[in-house]
């Protein structure tokens, strides 16, 4: 193809020299327009090769974005489990305050699972036991836990509502939790 290009170019010459200068710079033009547009194809292609790499590059991160995703989930199922059993064992044992912990780490796999709906049933069990034992600390976290619940609902005036009584408890116990229910409350009221 180049060697052809060349020929191209001699034979214009010989012409543009035969035929006068001013049909020599009318071949020169010729060639030159010949070659923008070969070099302006050659752009297009080069981008075009580009997109498409960056496409499989895009969809190959897709794929490990998803894997991740799915290992992910696999672990938080497997948690849920593990709670399941801690649980049925804190229950043999009549260890309220055991039983009330497996409880609230339930609802929290289940949170994380986006199954947001039964995290909260399992954080009002929790809540339940730990105001019926006077558990302060587990109190706390499942007013907590129950506020960021019903924020992913999107209910967030109800979610400031437990996440303030869950502040006073871990205020009047000095729990290093604190700080993290006044981020969490300062973040919505931002937002």
């Amino acid at each position: 193809m180049v060697e052809t290009d060349q020929q191209t170019l001699l034979n214009a010459q010989a012409q543009a020299i035969a035929a006068g200068q001013a049909q020599a710079a009318s071949a020169r033009a010729a060639m030159e327009s010949q070659q923008a547009l070969r070099a302006e194809q050659g752009i297009a292609g080069l981008r075009a090769r580009q997109v498409r790499g960056g496409q499989i590059a895009a969809y190959e991160g897709g794929l490990n974005v998803a894997e991740q995703e799915n290992k992910k989930a696999q672990a938080e199922y497997k948690a849920a489990a593990d709670y399941n059993q801690a649980l049925k064992i804190a229950s043999k044992t009549e260890n309220r305050r055991i039983e009330g912990d497996a409880l609230c780490n339930l609802g929290r796999a289940y949170h994380d699972l986006g199954e947001t709906s039964k995290a909260i049933e399992y954080y009002n069990k929790s809540l339940e036991i730990a105001r019926k034992i006077e558990y302060c600390r587990g109190e706390g976290e499942a007013l907590f836990y129950i506020s960021l619940s019903l924020d992913k609902l999107g209910q967030r005036k109800e979610a400031i509502n437990q996440a303030k009584a869950a502040l006073m408890i871990f205020e009047r116990i000095e729990s290093p939790l604190v700080e993290k229910v006044q981020s969490k409350l300062a973040e919505w009221k931002e937002t």
